[in-house]
């Protein structure tokens, strides 16, 4: 894992497909749909998520400026009707980790 200083936006596999399939059924054509889980993380956090929880040693930190962008779900919400179901990437590394006990939300 390399660490950069800017930050990212991220969403889970399940969703990103349910979001394709609502959008062959529900959207206009030539639309664009942002999807991010709304809570950009800092690389150099997410690497030191995976250390604690994988004794994953990220490379030396890139110096980079750029400090990432948060971008919206609120089109994605009002015209394809989805929230998403793994909202959290910390919350959905629980999911896999232990699905007993942490379930995600339902798609609406």
């Amino acid at each position: 894992i390399g660490a950069v200083l800017d930050a990212a936006g991220h969403a889970h596999v399940e969703d990103l497909a349910e979001i394709a399939v609502r959008a062959l059924e529900r959207g206009k054509s030539g639309e664009t749909y942002n999807v991010s889980d709304g809570q950009p993380r800092a690389w150099r956090e997410i690497c030191e998520e995976a250390r604690t929880r994988w004794g994953v040693v990220p490379s030396e930190a890139r110096d980079r400026r750029d400090p990432g962008k948060r971008i919206s779900n609120r089109k994605l919400a009002g015209s394809l009707g989805y929230d998403l179901r793994h909202a959290d990437l910390y919350r959905a590394i629980e999911c896999i980790e232990r699905p007993e006990k942490s379930q995600p939300r339902s798609p609406s």
